[in-house]
């Protein structure tokens, strides 16, 4: 609207203003008058334009959609095309945008990183940016709300031919907590945790192998003895499937153990099953999926795996050991450990003979494909290896002197990462993951 000077401005100033003022403020109200009118019109016709331009762009749009829908209509009409797949492939599109656009909310990142757990939280930061931006500052609070802790029981040192010491690491905290000790030492022994209990069977005190068994509860901070192994053994290996502990192979002095023997907390009771195939010096096992893997070397040097299906069947007699494909040209040695993790079978470290690796393999369960990794930085045999959190945790060993060394690695990114170390050094120690 154009600016005018009232009649009241345009009559002679007061005593206090100076005719000339009032004369160059009435030019200068006049100038932005005309400023403004011209900047209006301009914005005017500029809002005309887009205006026009979105009317062209929609009519575009429209004309686009009548074309892709009667491209769309001769490609069904040819069976080329099936509905299904055209809205899942709409779905697959679409979703991505929408997922940044709730991730893009700190409340509903936190509830989605939740409900997908720490692995898939680093999957989806390791493969997207914009996901990671909006998960990564989920992850601290997962590992301290979700992730259990890690204990190390038995082994032995330098310093002692077999340990109860027994510790506990916080992901939290990143940090180390003593626990009750043992009720029996032992080194060559084998832990799981199966229903919120940890489970150490067999090993060796140094005097003489045993087939002793005992358990441990978080809620009474207090060791228990359970019904000890059919077969006493060292170097064997446990494992949980099903809500059952597995242990398998093993030594007895100096003779191989093939048993496996599987202990079910609700009965009491233990089951023998088929023995192992194989006659490794010392063995490891881990659980993927349903099934049981045992790894170990041989007196031949070749690294032999087998699996079993325990759920296959309720008879015992009728379940079966299947062979793993071997590594070709394995670097792991006589003393390896093993986890699992993602639906892949991770073996770390070992003693080849010559000196102490540590060489790291993986073993796709879906393709039966290995594939070597970058190695564990300190090369290690009799430690022992935990999966958790969406990475994996290779503890103690011995290199030719007791180690305390701790280590992780990111299966995604295959980075190892030094951690605190053990506060109590040592190698044949075993291993698992639970919530304290």
């Amino acid at each position: 609207m154009p600016l005018f000077c009232s009649d009241a401005a345009q009559q002679k100033p007061r005593g206090d203003m100076p005719p000339a003022l009032g004369e160059f403020l009435c030019s200068q109200l006049s100038e932005l008058s005309k400023r403004l009118d011209s900047t209006t019109h301009r914005h005017v016709l500029q809002q005309a334009q887009l205006q026009s331009r979105l009317e062209d762009l929609c009519d575009d749009s429209h004309a686009l959609r009548e074309d892709h829908e009667a491209l769309r209509e001769c490609l069904e009409a040819l069976g080329m095309l099936p509905r299904p797949l055209l809205k899942a492939r709409l779905s697959a599109r679409r979703a991505p945008v929408v997922l940044g656009e709730v991730l893009a909310t700190p409340e509903l990142a936190e509830a989605v990183a939740s409900a997908a757990g720490v692995m898939s939280v680093r999957q989806a930061a390791a493969v997207s940016k914009t996901h990671g931006s909006n998960l990564g500052p989920c992850l601290p609070l997962l590992l301290e709300r979700r992730t259990p802790d890690i204990y190390v029981v038995g082994g032995k040192n330098d310093s002692s031919a077999a340990l109860a010491t027994v510790e506990r690491y916080n992901p939290g905290t990143n940090s180390w907590q003593p626990v009750p000790p043992l009720l029996t030492p032992r080194y060559g022994c084998a832990a799981a945790a199966v229903h919120g209990s940890l489970y150490v069977v067999g090993g060796h005190n140094g005097q003489k192998v045993l087939a002793l068994s005992e358990r441990f509860s978080t809620a009474s901070n207090t060791w228990e003895t359970v019904p000890p192994m059919p077969t006493a053994r060292y170097r064997c290996a446990g494992t949980p499937l099903g809500g059952k502990l597995y242990v398998i192979g093993g030594r007895n002095n100096r003779q191989h153990v093939p048993a496996c023997e599987a202990f079910d907390p609700a009965s009491g009771c233990w089951e023998l099953l088929p023995p192992m195939p194989l006659a490794p010096l010392g063995c490891t096992a881990a659980t993927l999926g349903r099934k049981l893997y045992v790894l170990g070397v041989e007196a031949t040097g070749e690294l032999a795996a087998a699996s079993l299906d325990p759920l296959l069947s309720s008879s015992s007699s009728s379940l079966r050991w299947e062979t793993v494909p071997p590594v070709s040209r394995h670097a792991v040695g006589c003393g390896c450990t093993a986890a699992t993790l993602g639906g892949e079978l991770y073996v770390f470290g070992g003693y080849n003979g010559e000196e102490t690796v540590g060489a790291s393999e993986r073993l796709s369960a879906s393709t039966g494909f290995w594939e070597s990794l970058p190695p564990v930085p300190t090369p290690r045999h009799g430690g022992t290896a935990v999966s958790m959190g969406g990475q994996l945790y290779v503890l103690g060993g011995d290199d030719g002197n007791s180690l305390d060394a701790v280590e992780r690695f990111e299966p995604y990114l295959k980075i190892w990462e030094a951690l605190p170390p053990l506060p109590t050094g040592r190698f044949g120690c075993a291993a698992a993951a639970m919530w304290g």
